[in-house]
């Protein structure tokens, strides 16, 4: 017997295909019938996060360190 109870094979394709046509959770959640959350689940079970480095640099799967840092300031605080 299959683990995964709640979704269709079916539903998970169709879930594939909505997600590359950029459809959030909820509209894609309101297609299938389903709750957003069970989506929302769903994907983050089975994302593959796609390992990107150079040569002789090492691989960075966080998606936290991807963004931007914040800019420094050009002009120095005065002391008090």
């Amino acid at each position: 017997m299959s683990k995964y109870l709640h979704l269709s094979l079916g539903m998970r394709s169709d879930i594939e295909v909505m997600l590359a046509k950029k459809l959030s959770f909820n509209s894609i959640a309101q297609a299938l019938g389903k709750d957003s959350t069970t989506i929302s689940k769903e994907i983050r079970k089975n994302i593959i996060i796609e390992q990107k480095g150079g040569y002789g640099r090492s691989f960075n799967d966080c998606i936290k360190s991807c963004r931007k840092k914040p800019a420094q300031r050009s002009t120095p605080v005065a002391d008090v």
